[in-house]
């Protein structure tokens, strides 16, 4: 089993480059005191995921770019959480990087 600790924070957080590297530094040190092991391992164990709150979410809202983005500022590993009515914006992210993928579905 696995230890999956998830947080969502605001797009907002991420205009201000220094907020953001010092948010993945503040969550690399806690990952490798939690987990034990070494400074640079923190970073292989935090996943950022670019998300629109929007249900459902328009592609042309989608913004995946940020996700290349999100890479460069933080040197984290990225994700995208699609809200889209279909498949085509999980692959466009995966191509621009994505790693993890989290799909919200409606049931009708």
């Amino acid at each position: 089993s696995s230890d999956v600790c998830s947080s969502d924070l605001l797009h907002s957080h991420f205009a201000n480059s220094h907020c953001c590297q010092q948010l993945c530094r503040v969550l690399q040190e806690q990952v490798v005191e939690e987990r034990g092991g070494a400074q640079e391992e923190g970073n292989d164990q935090i996943t950022l995921l670019h998300c629109i709150s929007k249900y459902p979410m328009r592609p042309k809202e989608a913004n995946l770019r940020f996700i290349k983005t999100l890479k460069k500022m933080t040197g984290c590993s990225v994700g995208f959480s699609d809200h889209s009515l279909n498949d085509h914006l999980t692959i466009a992210a995966v191509a621009m990087g994505a790693r993890v993928i989290e799909k919200h579905v409606t049931m009708v």
